[in-house]
């Protein structure tokens, strides 16, 4: 059986209908150590996300991940940008 490629994973991971969720386009490098922290850009709130401020706990689904796994739970998340293209610092992650 063939395995997913990381984007066509990314692709199929979705949040749960209940969880503040925000989906990006891609992320950058990331904090070495712990906790994880990943800055995601191009993303969108949904599921009641907030597209401004600080926020969590968060879902973040990472459409064409570079250097992280597609789909995390984060603790907090901060929102920059507008709204139609956040970058999104989410911090205390965990995959």
């Amino acid at each position: 059986m063939l395995a997913l490629a990381p984007a066509a994973q990314a692709a199929t991971a979705t949040a749960t209908a209940d969880e503040p969720t925000y989906t990006c386009q891609t992320d950058t490098p990331g904090n070495p150590g712990l906790p994880i922290m990943i800055h995601a850009i191009g993303c969108q709130a949904s599921n009641g996300a907030p597209t401004t401020g600080t926020s969590g706990p968060v879902k973040l689904v990472i459409n064409q991940p570079r250097y992280h796994p597609p789909t995390w739970t984060c603790r907090q998340a901060r929102t920059f940008g507008p709204a139609n293209a956040m970058e999104v610092m989410a911090m205390d992650c965990r995959p």
